[in-house]
């Protein structure tokens, strides 16, 4: 697999984190992920250009969030710039050139943005003599001067504006000789610097030698049809969609083959040998040889279609950018195979391979190892396994064994990067979906269904029991198990115990009903977040929590995780009026809300540590944030016993040297085990 062939698997992400604020004076900064700010910023894309030095560079937005930008990837990493946390102006960049310095001019639709990797400028109306600020097209001519189309937000004006790197020269649409409701198309310059510029739903083109414009329609040999197309291939030509693909051949326009059937051109890119491909805004892509049409039908308007050094075919649709690989067959590459697929995050864990877990609620699952990204969907141009009918991933869930398994509306376990699943189709698992998932004493997976009981897996399928006498309450919503073997079922009305015979409940003082988390301490102490607050079970008493509501968030706790060294984290919410994390040191409460963090939404779903205690946080429909609050005190413990001692200095021994993937000896993440880690383990020795 060569390196750009990553891009479809595995991603790695350069910056994918940047966003960094303290919260609060003295506070611990944050990053907020997005799909806007991973990968490829979005769904809908439009445009795939490679710079100078060989770089992909994609412009992307996701329309209902306001948010997009530009990916920049290298063969191994990804950049990307949002326009949320950048100064690029706009979340729809259109349009792309690459100036002799190798700095990139960028068309969005709130102005001209210049960025040269690693400082912006914005050119608009407000600063500039660009009389408006959409700005569609942009091109370089052989004296390094940019052209760029621009219109209002209305429509009502439009024009040409030229930048020579002093001084600014602008044609309006009345200059052009066009009407004031026209809408300019393509623009393309030719071999002789000439300035050609298309239109939409008009009639002509408009070329400039100069000196003056030139419009071309039926009263000099045109035609009257809209043309929106303006292009000029590698045999040297302007070719057109003026009724038809067309190509300007000494002053004639010459009819090519056409696709049979009506059909709306998007793009046309002829190549050197006579040869050319065409797309339509109905999402064909179609390559004419000479003799015949080869169409492949992708989906989404087309774009964009180019050709890279190495002669291979590159097509920006829609939906994505697609690659065409040898044997005629297309690879994808969209926000979805990336970065961080979507907003809605409402389950998150990490496991002991050191990834971080996102179930998403319309794509999937995605796992995070440093700054790559696995993403499970159907969504994800088959970059990774996803067998299940639903991408509403409910629930994420790392055995004894080290194996990581899924609840949708089915139940999965990836085993060798394939999903082994079970749902109504091959198995006794009725239809629904699966929302907790947890192992018993004796190593045993139970998984609950939202609305039928639960269910226990006994190597091959599953058998349903219930909570006898209790089985009308059968909305499972967590499970887990403690320190002396009894597994807890948390559920809509009771919280039930299972000693591996027998089933009981508890009442809680404080806590009626609704059961929604659950967590062991490392001391042995059972955690409980319900509908009603929070509850601490050390064995033998009940600690309620529900006086501290006020230092919480919302008195709805959603989740909670407990970190190695006891630091606990709860997120909750009240209805939708407010919502937010709060730390619990053992004594005191902090409290991170919207009004007082970069939390990017009040309603919480989900929390949890990573390998270096910080603290991820599902904000719903805003992404994630992590919460940089320092490592744990456990640091260093090798093998997650609860103890630094002896066993993690031999499996530092052990694994002395390069590490491959993820090491849990390799505590200081350097990327190999060695003498520094020693000395973590020796300092945190218990």
């Amino acid at each position: 697999m060569t390196s750009i062939d990553k891009i479809a698997g595995s991603v790695t992400l350069l910056t994918a984190m940047t966003v960094a604020t303290n919260a609060m004076a003295g506070g611990p900064d944050w990053n907020i992920f997005r799909p806007s700010n991973t990968g490829i910023p979005g769904e809908a894309v439009s445009f795939a250009e490679f710079d100078p030095s060989g770089q992909l560079w994609v412009g992307a937005r996701m329309g209902f969030w306001g948010r997009g930008g530009v990916g920049v990837y290298d063969g191994q990493n990804w950049t990307t710039h949002a326009n949320w946390e950048t100064d690029l102006p706009s979340d729809t960049a259109r349009d792309i050139e690459f100036d002799a310095n190798g700095a990139a001019w960028i068309a969005t639709w709130d102005g001209l943005a210049w960025f040269d990797g690693t400082n912006w400028s914005v050119f608009d109306s407000s600063n500039s003599p660009l009389p408006a600020n959409v700005i569609s097209h942009v091109k370089l001519d052989q004296q390094n001067r940019l052209w760029m189309t621009y219109r209002s937000p209305t429509g009502s004006l439009s024009g040409v504006a030229m930048q020579d790197g002093h001084s600014w020269t602008t044609w309006s649409h009345t200059d052009l000789g066009f009407a004031p409701s026209i809408v300019l198309g393509g623009l393309d310059i030719d071999a002789d610097n000439n300035v050609w510029v298309g239109t939409q739903f008009a009639g002509g083109m408009v070329k400039y030698d100069g000196l003056e414009w030139q419009m071309l329609n039926a009263s000099n040999g045109h035609w009257d049809w809209s043309c929106e197309l303006v292009t000029f291939g590698a045999d040297g030509h302007l070719w057109s969609d003026w009724g038809g693909v067309r190509r300007l051949v000494d002053g004639v326009w010459v009819s090519m083959s056409n696709l049979e059937g009506n059909h709306d051109y998007s793009v046309i890119s002829p190549l050197a040998d006579g040869t050319y491909w065409v797309g339509t805004y109905g999402g064909l892509v179609a390559y004419w040889n000479g003799s015949s049409w080869d169409i492949s039908p992708l989906g989404g308007q087309v774009y964009r279609i180019e050709q890279d050094a190495k002669d291979v075919i590159w097509v920006t649709t829609q939906y994505g950018v697609y690659r065409r690989e040898s044997n005629g067959t297309w690879t994808i590459f969209n926000s979805n195979n990336t970065g961080m697929p979507e907003n809605f995050v409402y389950d998150l864990t990490h496991d002991s391979q050191g990834r971080m877990w996102f179930n998403t609620s319309e794509i999937g699952t995605s796992s995070l190892i440093g700054d790559t990204w696995t993403n499970y969907s159907q969504h994800n141009g088959g970059a990774e396994h996803w067998p299940f009918g639903s991408e509403s991933a409910e629930v994420i869930f790392e055995d004894n064994s080290g194996t990581v398994w899924i609840g949708a509306n089915g139940v999965g376990r990836l085993v060798g990067g394939v999903w082994e699943y079970w749902d109504h189709t091959n198995s006794n698992l009725p239809g629904g979906q699966y929302v907790a998932i947890g192992q018993d004493a004796n190593g045993v997976i139970w998984a609950g269904e939202k609305y039928n009981a639960i269910w226990r897996f006994d190597g091959t399928d599953w058998e349903r029991h219930l909570f006898a006498p209790y089985g009308s309450m059968n909305y499972v919503r967590a499970i887990t198990t403690d320190h002396n073997g009894t597994m807890w079922v948390g559920t809509e009305a009771v919280l039930h115990q299972f000693d591996g015979t027998d089933w009981t409940f508890e009442q809680i003082p404080g806590l009626p009903h609704t059961f929604e988390a659950l967590d062991v301490a490392p001391n042995g102490d059972l955690w409980v977040g319900a509908a009603a607050g929070l509850a601490r079970f050390d064995g033998t008493t009940w600690t309620s929590f529900t006086g501290e509501i006020n230092a919480l968030a919302g008195p709805w706790v959603t989740d909670i995780e407990v970190r190695d060294d006891g630091l606990v984290a709860v997120t909750s919410v009240e209805w939708f009026s407010r919502g937010g994390v709060s730390i619990f040191d053992g004594t005191n409460w902090t409290t991170y809300t919207t009004n007082n963090s970069p939390l990017p939404h009040r309603q919480v779903e989900a929390v949890g540590f990573d390998g270096d205690g910080h603290l991820w946080v599902g904000a719903t429909s805003e992404g994630v944030a992590r919460i940089l609050i320092g490592e744990s005190a456990l640091h260093g413990d090798v093998d997650d016993d609860g103890v630094v001692g002896f066993s993690d200095l031999l499996a530092v021994l052990a694994a002395w040297g390069p590490c491959d993937g993820a090491c849990p000896a390799d505590v200081d993440n350097d990327g190999t085990v060695g003498f520094s880690d020693l000395l973590v383990v020796l300092g945190a020795w218990s």
